[in-house]
């Protein structure tokens, strides 16, 4: 696998476009931000006490909550909640 990203990034440089690998976490984060930002705002449910009583209401998402780094949690969490081998996990 590292091989095959290998042979994609040297495409990608070939053409003068950067390469994933070799992006700073600033050069990552500010358009992933910028396109975060961008989205429409997310609603989703939440239960609150209205009254003494819970009630299921829709509330913005926090778009702060969206980072590079939560991806790859969510990625490596779906596949254990699947069972895939912890071996597949580290690649």
């Amino acid at each position: 696998m590292a091989h095959q990203l290998r042979r994609v990034c040297d495409r990608l440089r070939a053409a003068g476009t950067p390469c994933l690998e070799t992006l700073s976490d600033a050069e990552l984060a500010e358009p992933h931000r910028a396109w975060v930002n961008a989205l429409p705002e997310f609603l989703v449910p939440v239960v609150v006490e209205t009254d003494g009583q819970p009630t299921t209401v829709k509330l913005p998402f926090d778009k702060a909550r969206i980072f590079p780094y939560a991806y790859r949690h969510t990625y490596a969490q779906r596949h254990a909640d699947a069972g895939v081998a912890r071996t597949f996990s580290r690649l």
